[in-house]
């Protein structure tokens, strides 16, 4: 695979875009393979230092797989402006 140009903005891009699936196909309804996408879009933000939204990233993908949709919805949100705040300040 080629080198992406800009390692961060593909990361939060990636990360973002997996959240914003996950909240349009209902966050009761996200598949199995969405939650991997997501989990690896935080191992990859992890990687390129950004520990704090990698862990609201992780975050969400453990909450997707439980029964709260309270907590799915703030972990969600979390997650959300984290990597907004993120994609920001870069």
């Amino acid at each position: 695979a080629p080198a992406v140009p800009d390692p961060l903005a593909h990361s939060l891009g990636e990360a973002f875009a997996a959240c914003a699936e996950a909240a349009h196909r209902g966050l009761l309804n996200s598949p199995p393979g969405l939650r991997t996408r997501i989990t690896k879009a935080a191992e990859d933000l992890e990687k390129l230092g950004l520990r704090t939204t990698a862990e609201t990233v992780r975050a969400f993908t453990a909450a997707l797989s439980g029964d709260d949709p309270h907590h799915m919805t703030r972990t969600w949100a979390t997650a959300c402006v984290r990597l907004l705040t993120a994609a920001e300040l870069r």
